[in-house]
């Protein structure tokens, strides 16, 4: 006779044990007819539990450990149905569905939200105000006293409390700006009001933090599941809010005096924003980070979006009002004047040996925001004019131009020692004693800090060709302006204060050849984008200072006369590969053979000095000391 206690009754034991758990009291039938160990029971008796041998009973939490939960159990042809009954079965079916169903709900509450509360919600923590007194001591808001009373009178059947809303926007914000921390007052509630203000904070700093509030809000609503309509309106409020808190923001830059500020040592206006440009030189962000509770925008997070946002909203409405000082301060600022080599000795006191760093990242970052590097490109000190007599103001020479533009003064940085004299001092101070170890480090050193600048200033030129066709030509413009006050450089003998430097000529040929690298391939693929008839169809590069291997000047003239000034204007690769040309003519030459005659020089000087020495005569006469001394400079 068979075992009655086979797996597979057991396993249907278990299953039916299980659904009388679920159920509640029922009457489970053996699978098989006639079992010792499950005797039949009869439907309609009471409820018993069924005989089963104590070494198989299993308890729950073993039968779910048997039978995963995550795997359906099996139903085998043939087999005893489940006697469960009815009122088990309806118990079991809706506890079944609750479990499968609890992520719609779970989506129903998140769903839940209400737009009114939301925006008196969001309008007052963004501002910092509440028109209601309650809740101003309540969330530790600036009660907007005087503005509540004013919008009573106009609806007086509004429901109270009065809360802030979207449509109030701009009066909120000019209310609250229009408080004066420090203003004498006699109302007790004023009073009050004014010690919630901080004492020290200027009119830029709170839009700031307005903004940041902002940003937040708006992350958070990005993140929220919501209706697509709840989603767009909260969209278009926070759009509103941002567009009052830049524009107000960008108006304080430019007019710090518009409303109340306090009486602090802090620097207003466009001062507030440049601490946080000049920390990118230590920031961990794309463009290279201190401490960023000593900044007012995070260099890393704040910064870049913030500029974005001022450059959107005043593009070609003021924006160089409002920015046009602050790159004004960043170039022409005491950093780039000081130049680039220099050691804690040879700097003016109060002054970083990286601080010229700071001013190129600055730029750098300023440049990469479209927006701004056309305004850029657009400023009057981007090319100044020619010299006028009558007004006494533009540029006499390329010396001029390079110090006067926006451009020459970031590029003329460098270490040539003819325009920067302390790199001698700082790295070549006792260059006879120094070992060849040291001499390599300081050449070293030198090169890495002069490939970072030009890395630097191939970014900036790079991203104002690609802020849009207007802050191209300007650049193109620019150039070959330099081409045209610098024609002399190439000759023989020039004024060398008369023309640029080294070092700016230096600079802006590595940045034109870095443009060329994509159509001056090694394989020659690209030459064919090169205008071949340039020089007729372009005026940018003058040829009449330049000397004619093949040609008259009657036959000069009869061809510019001719030249088909009237065909398409070249393009963008034609352009740079021709001033490319120029430029090199003026640069690579004119220092190769500077460099030639300081060598030449330094021989002439040890021939006479050998000369001097082997000459004895001069000893024992009145002209011994001069001699002497001589010998000394020249060694």
């Amino acid at each position: 006779m068979s075992d009655p206690h086979t797996p597979q009754t057991d396993a249907d034991r278990i299953r039916n044990k299980r659904l009388a758990r679920l159920g509640g009291s029922s009457n489970v039938s053996s699978p098989t007819a006639s079992s010792p160990a499950t005797p039949s029971v009869v439907p309609g008796s009471p409820s018993t539990q069924p005989s089963v041998n104590p070494e198989h009973q299993i308890t729950s939490e073993a039968a779910q450990k048997y039978v995963k939960p995550s795997t359906p159990i099996p139903h085998t042809t043939q087999s005893a149905p489940s006697t469960v009954r009815p009122a088990a079965r309806e118990k079991i079916a809706p506890q079944t569905s609750q479990s499968l169903n609890t992520t719609p709900k779970l989506k129903q509450i998140q769903s839940v939200f209400s737009y009114s509360k939301w925006e008196e919600d969001t309008v007052e923590n963004i501002f910092g105000i509440a028109l209601d007194r309650d809740v101003a001591s309540r969330n530790k808001l600036v009660w907007l006293k005087a503005l509540a009373e004013e919008i009573k009178s106009e609806t007086p059947d509004l429901s109270l409390p009065l809360r802030a809303k979207g449509e109030y926007a701009d009066r909120l914000l000019i209310a609250r700006l229009e408080l004066d921390p420090q203003a004498m007052v006699d109302d007790q509630e004023q009073l009050i009001i004014q010690e919630l203000i901080p004492p020290q904070q200027t009119c830029f700093e709170y839009l700031v933090g307005c903004w940041k509030r902002l940003v937040t809000q708006r992350s958070a609503i990005l993140k929220r599941n919501l209706p697509q309509k709840d989603f767009e309106q909260a969209s278009a409020l926070i759009e509103k809010l941002r567009e009052l808190v830049i524009s107000y923001a960008g108006l304080t830059l430019q007019e710090p005096s518009m409303f109340p500020q306090p009486q602090t040592t802090k620097p207003l206006g466009v001062e507030e924003l440049l601490p946080s440009l000049y920390a990118l030189n230590s920031s961990p962000s794309i463009f290279g980070s201190s401490s960023e509770s000593s900044v007012l925008l995070n260099p890393s997070t704040d910064l870049v979006p913030f500029l974005t946002d001022i450059g959107n909203r005043f593009y070609q409405d003021g924006l160089e009002d409002v920015l046009g000082e602050v790159v004004r301060r960043v170039v022409f600022g005491r950093n780039l004047a000081a130049g680039m080599v220099h050691t804690t000795a040879t700097l003016p006191q109060g002054m970083s040996p990286s601080g010229w760093r700071s001013s190129v990242m600055a730029m750098e970052c300023l440049c990469s925001i479209k927006p701004i590097a056309a305004m850029i490109t657009s400023l009057p000190e981007w090319n100044p004019l020619p010299w006028n007599e009558e007004t006494g103001s533009g540029v006499r020479n390329g010396n001029e131009h390079e110090k006067g533009s926006i451009l020459g003064f970031v590029m003329r940085l460098g270490i040539f020692a003819r325009d920067w004299p302390m790199v001698l001092e700082a790295y070549y101070k006792g260059f006879d004693q120094m070992s060849l170890r040291d001499k390599e480090a300081s050449d070293a050193s030198l090169k890495a800090t002069l490939n970072n600048l030009q890395l630097s200033l191939f970014n900036i030129v790079n991203a104002l060709v690609r802020a849009g066709p207007e802050p191209r030509e300007a650049f193109l413009a620019y150039v070959a302006r330099v081409v045209e006050l610098n024609r002399k450089r190439a000759a023989m003998q020039f004024k060398y204060e008369e023309h640029a430097s080294d070092s700016f000529i230096h600079n802006l040929h590595y940045v034109l050849l870095r443009l060329a690298e994509p159509f001056m391939d090694t394989q020659y693929k690209q030459l064919n984008k090169i205008d071949l008839r340039y020089y007729e169809r372009s005026r940018r590069i003058s040829l009449k200072d330049l000397t004619r291997i093949n040609a008259t000047p009657p036959e000069i003239e009869e061809w510019e006369n001719a030249a088909d000034a009237a065909g398409p204007a070249p393009n963008f690769v034609s352009d740079v590969f021709y001033l490319l040309s120029a430029v090199n003519h003026l640069s690579t030459g004119p220092i190769s053979n500077y460099i030639s005659a300081i060598s030449r020089h330094v021989r002439d000087i040890q021939k006479e000095l050998e000369l001097m020495e082997q000459d004895e005569s001069w000893k024992g006469t009145p002209s011994q000391p001069q001699v002497e001394l001589a010998l000394k400079r020249g060694k």
